[in-house]
């Protein structure tokens, strides 16, 4: 992960890069009391509660600018979601993932990321969060191969998925 430090100014004074291993099976299996990356659950509080994230930052960030947290989402509660659900742990006592996002998207404002990037990056969480949900079963064998078709139950989330990438 990456430390930032900031003046009392907003200028950037230090930072340090610690290496962490980010696992990919993590996104798809917790053990029992295990949350997945608190970024997806961030998401989730920001598309919620999308007016109540900090006014002051809204206001910076909204101005010509728009940050779009919500939509592109056929939920906001995090026991809707394959890829959040299995270990029954949505919540970390003392953690406010609501203020976790304020301050996320306030870093990444303070980072000088432009909001386009902003909007993708949380895009893509949705989509990671919306494919978790999409159910494939066995289709015919094509050239000797099992194929898979989508689910018919899966509409919203297959929607919300192409939303969240800009597809049609």
């Amino acid at each position: 992960w990456i430390n930032i430090y900031f003046s009392q100014f907003g200028k950037v004074l230090t930072g340090s890069i610690t290496k962490y291993l980010l696992e990919g099976s993590r996104v798809i299996t917790q053990d029992k009391g295990e949350r997945n990356y608190n970024i997806f659950y961030q998401v989730l509080e920001g598309a919620k509660n999308s007016r109540k994230v900090n006014p002051n930052l809204e206001k910076k960030v909204t101005i010509g600018n728009p940050v779009t947290v919500a939509g592109n989402l056929s939920s906001t509660e995090p026991r809707e979601f394959n890829y959040l659900n299995r270990s029954k742990c949505y919540t970390v006592k003392n953690r406010d993932d609501l203020k976790m996002f304020d301050g996320t998207l306030h870093a990444l404002v303070k980072l000088g990321f432009e909001y386009k990037t902003i909007n993708e990056i949380f895009n893509v969480l949705k989509a990671v969060l919306s494919l978790g949900n999409i159910i494939f079963n066995k289709g015919a064998i094509l050239k000797g191969k099992q194929s898979s078709v989508i689910d018919t139950n899966s509409g919203d989330d297959l929607e919300a998925l192409a939303a969240a990438l800009g597809l049609e």
